[in-house]
């Protein structure tokens, strides 16, 4: 049997002898009753080097919709009256809070990432305006425009992973830092004229292989962690960013602003 952090696999039955917790149960999905898939039965597409980190970004994804939802319920209440809520535009706010987080994990450059942020709130704005029979106006449009590319340049923090991954690097070996210290010593020397390329290339031949497979060990948790850290900060942004986008609206449209 395999030991893999979590649990144990026999490779004989193709099964895992025991289930992972029942904390981890997803009743609305297809297979998130079943305790003993890995990865949401998909090993093609999905790694689990900790035992449990595809689990953890389906909560979190599913934790920011609910926050969305939340928000827009608050949000509709404080604007429209309690009892003037629809329950459909809370559902797409709430989708729309989750594109927020899954962006993280896409790779998009930082531009980019502002960029479509910005669009997802102007969207959002007007399929709210369309659910409550609103006109748009040039100070919604503006506010949710603006809040939208700060959504997007949160996310974009995590969404440029090439740069991340190799600033925040997690479980890196021992070998794997002598490895790419010694490569990144030699580059240095070659191009100060101190060593040959036939030295930078001894160097390189010497290395690679050993800084080649300990970063492409090192780099599944570390996008996870970063993932984590930018979906943890999206769900403290949308109610924050919803109560203020409430508060400028009904400023703008009651005293005057524009």
């Amino acid at each position: 049997m395999y030991y893999l952090n979590s649990r144990y696999y026999n490779p004989e039955i193709g099964c895992f002898i025991n289930a992972d917790d029942v904390r981890y149960l997803e009743p609305a999905l297809l297979n998130g009753l079943n305790l003993y898939a890995y990865s949401g039965n998909n090993p093609v597409m999905y790694l689990d080097p900790n035992g449990n980190s595809f689990i953890l970004v389906i909560l979190l994804l599913g934790g920011s919709f609910l926050v969305g939802y939340g928000s827009s319920v608050v949000s509709q209440g404080i604007s429209y009256g309690w009892d003037d809520i629809n329950y459909w535009q809370a559902g797409v706010d709430g989708l729309f809070t989750l594109g927020s987080t899954a962006l993280a994990a896409t790779g998009v450059g930082l531009g980019l990432s502002i960029g479509l942020g910005a669009s997802m709130g102007f969207g959002q704005y007007a399929i709210d305006s369309a659910f409550h029979e609103e006109k748009l106006t040039l100070a919604g449009s503006l506010i949710s425009t603006s809040f939208g590319a700060l959504g997007g340049l949160i996310s974009g923090a995590g969404a440029r992973n090439s740069s991340n991954i190799a600033k925040n690097m997690v479980g890196l070996s021992d070998d794997g830092v002598t490895a790419i210290r010694a490569i990144t010593k030699a580059a240095n020397r070659y191009a100060a004229g101190e060593i040959s390329k036939r030295g930078f290339q001894g160097t390189l031949n010497l290395y690679a292989k050993t800084a080649f497979n300990s970063v492409q060990a090192a780099t599944p948790g570390t996008m996870r962690m970063l993932f984590m850290n930018v979906a943890r900060n999206i769900i403290i942004y949308t109610p924050i960013s919803s109560l203020a986008q409430t508060g400028l609206n009904y400023a703008c449209n009651n005293w005057g602003w524009i």
